[in-house]
């Protein structure tokens, strides 16, 4: 079981940006539930990005299971050799292998290792994928972690290995040992597995999502013997009884279910959406509150932050006005192109922010 991820600043990672996130930055860290956790989220708040993260550190985000294959092992020693092994977040958990269900994982081949579909079933049959339709592929890919969650097929017992012994010199060899005691090494008593669920539901027939809602989210096994840390855009995930809620977009949750239950109508929904508070960067952070105390800028100053300011009336933090027209303008360049005093006013939505975090 996973209780928790911490995320730090770091350089040199494949994945040093997913703490730079803005939702994950404020957040801090994250923790988690036995039995099902439902990661929430507008597009690209880091839903993925977090379970990607747990998927890329228990080496299971490339077969669907933890599994150590020789590429995994060549990145793990070099950056070992360069003094940079750990990882851009630390993970507090029982040291269990971990399935990871991705119906949209790459085919064929994922960081340079054949795919397990080409290595056991051969290229016929990889050939033969490019006949299905995306849900027929989705439930094949998605199917087997179905069974075991349902206890007709079994887990996992451990860390796996996809190359041959005589593939491994020295140098591997302890580089396994070494992996196994950084990374394997739990801090909890082990109980339940770990399954990484991302947007399971995705091409799925009508039939398998009825069983993943109706069947796997209600079972007590299920809740008993697995923790599921899941991603997903459905509506049917936002009201599962007893689950453990992980809101990257403060206000999404509950915007959703108040669609959901008719108590917004469309267009008062497309507006909740786009008013979803966003965590601005420091930069722009800064700039609002300047904006704040001189109420307007002159256009033929020089601004060096022009971007962060676009970005700013992008999204509905601040006005701009040209002083000629009287007319309102959404962009910034244009306006500055011809040279026009131009006046920022803060937005509604500007200054709830500043009340809110300011005070």
């Amino acid at each position: 079981m996973i209780k928790s991820i911490k995320f730090k600043k770091m350089r040199g990672h494949d994945l040093s940006y997913i703490s730079e996130l803005p939702a994950l930055e404020e957040l801090g860290e994250i923790e988690f539930k036995p039995g099902i956790n439902i990661i929430i989220g507008p597009n690209g708040s880091g839903k993925t990005a977090i379970l990607k993260a747990l998927g890329t550190m228990f080496a299971a985000k490339q077969y669907g299971e933890s599994c150590l294959s020789m590429d995994y092992l060549m990145d793990f020693v070099h950056r070992k050799e360069e003094g940079r092994f750990d990882f851009p977040f630390e993970v507090l958990h029982d040291g269990q292998a971990v399935l990871y269900a991705d119906p949209d994982r790459q085919l064929g081949f994922s960081h340079g290792e054949v795919d397990r579909e080409c290595e056991i079933g051969g290229l016929q049959e990889l050939l033969s994928m490019n006949k299905e339709s995306s849900g027929q592929r989705s439930s094949r890919r998605v199917n087997p972690f179905f069974n075991i969650l349902l206890g007709k097929a079994e887990k996992p017992q451990g860390l796996g290995a996809v190359f041959k012994p005589e593939e491994i010199n020295e140098t591997y060899r302890k580089a396994i040992g070494g992996y196994v005691e950084n990374v394997f090494t739990g801090k909890l008593p082990k109980t339940q597995m770990t399954v990484l669920m991302d947007e399971v539901e995705k091409s799925l027939s009508l039939m398998n999502q009825v069983i993943l809602w109706q069947k796997i989210m209600k079972d007590e096994n299920v809740r008993k013997n697995f923790q599921i840390i899941m991603v997903s855009h459905s509506s049917e995930a936002i009201d599962i009884e007893g689950a453990n809620y992980i809101e990257l977009k403060k206000g999404y949750l509950e915007g959703s279910r108040k669609v959901k239950a008719g108590e917004l109508s469309i267009e008062e929904a497309i507006e909740l959406e786009r008013n979803i508070k966003k965590k601005l960067t420091k930069e722009e952070d800064e700039l609002l509150i300047k904006l704040e105390s001189e109420s307007s800028l002159d256009g033929n100053e020089e601004i060096d932050n022009s971007k962060e300011i676009q970005h700013l009336i992008d999204i509905g933090y601040i006005d701009v006005w040209t002083k000629e027209s009287e007319d309102k303008t959404m962009n910034l360049l244009d306006a500055m192109d011809t040279n026009i005093l131009n006046v920022y006013t803060l937005s509604e939505k500007g200054s709830q922010y500043l009340n809110m975090y300011k005070d």
